[in-house]
């Protein structure tokens, strides 16, 4: 992977939901680099896509400019995103700031291992989550700063 020219990092920002997943790094409130994640199989743009290697993970990446990209992985989005945080955080020791909005995902929890340290853990929703679910993400995510959670619980 070619190197990244940013301002000073500052955190890298998770973001997932049923519509969209993304990874940046960024600096305060800029994005320095975005990666998107596409969960839907799109047939008409594989040819744009090129197989690549990110973290030890096989993935395939389409480049949309000098620093945005999107990743193929229609199957299993959230080991593609795992391989993605693990690799930013090794190469730029960034804390985490995630953004996680299980509304109408199916098996929302195989997202939680991805950030099991995270400076700051926002969980929002509308439609209500188990106490037994909101137990699992509070047992297994560290939050060191600050932990929001504005999700009804059944």
């Amino acid at each position: 992977m070619q190197s990244i020219r940013h301002p000073e990092p500052t955190h890298i920002e998770i973001t997932i939901s049923r519509r969209r997943m993304y990874v940046s790094l960024m600096h305060r409130f800029e994005v320095c680099s975005l990666w998107s994640i596409i969960a839907e199989y799109e047939k008409r743009l594989l040819e744009f896509y090129r197989d690549d290697i990110i973290g030890g993970a096989s993935v395939r990446v389409m480049k949309l400019g000098d620093s945005r990209f999107n990743i193929d992985a229609p199957q299993q989005p959230e080991n593609a995103i795992k391989a993605l945080v693990n690799h930013m955080k090794e190469v730029f020791k960034l804390p985490l700031i995630v953004d996680f909005r299980p509304n109408g995902m199916n098996d929302f929890l195989r997202f939680i291992p991805i950030f099991p340290v995270c400076k700051r853990f926002l969980l929002y929703g509308t439609e209500p989550i188990s106490s037994q679910e909101l137990k699992y993400i509070e047992d297994n995510v560290v939050v060191e700063e600050r932990y929001n959670c504005m999700i009804p619980v059944n």
